[in-house]
């Protein structure tokens, strides 16, 4: 994962972060478990897939008219909606998207909005896989 355009420190701590985190956690998928019935915990991961490619497709419309207040908003909702559900690593790099964003930094935003694209994708499969098998 790149973050172009951060300063090396910065750069070098969220892929640190990036790193360590899981595609899919677990633990907060069955803390919900405990939250929801089951098949109010299924109806929930499918709300947050059914939108995933419109998420993306906004988000990438938004950084095409180069509107980085608009991107930041509507990264910063996805850093809450993805952490919600356990996609880890998505939250991580739409957090690090709104950063680049609030700071007016257009040069890292555009490889992190991909690299949040490809996180986002991995997470919506994953998401796929646990709901297939409980």
């Amino acid at each position: 994962m790149a973050v172009a355009g951060a300063p090396d420190g910065e750069r070098r701590a969220v892929l640190r972060e990036f790193s360590e985190l899981p595609v899919l956690d677990l633990k907060i998928v069955k803390a919900l478990e405990k939250e929801l019935t089951p098949q109010g915990l299924r109806s929930y991961l499918r709300f947050f897939l059914s939108g995933g490619y419109e998420r993306l497709e906004e988000l990438t419309a938004v950084a095409n008219a180069k509107d980085l207040d608009q991107l930041s908003c509507l990264a910063h909702d996805m850093v809450s909606t993805a952490g919600n559900i356990g996609a880890l690593q998505t939250s991580c790099l739409a957090r690090a998207l709104a950063r680049a964003c609030r700071i007016g930094d257009s040069k890292a935003a555009r490889p992190l909005l991909g690299e949040l694209a490809i996180a986002a994708l991995a997470s919506n499969a994953a998401i796929r896989k646990w709901l297939n098998t409980n």
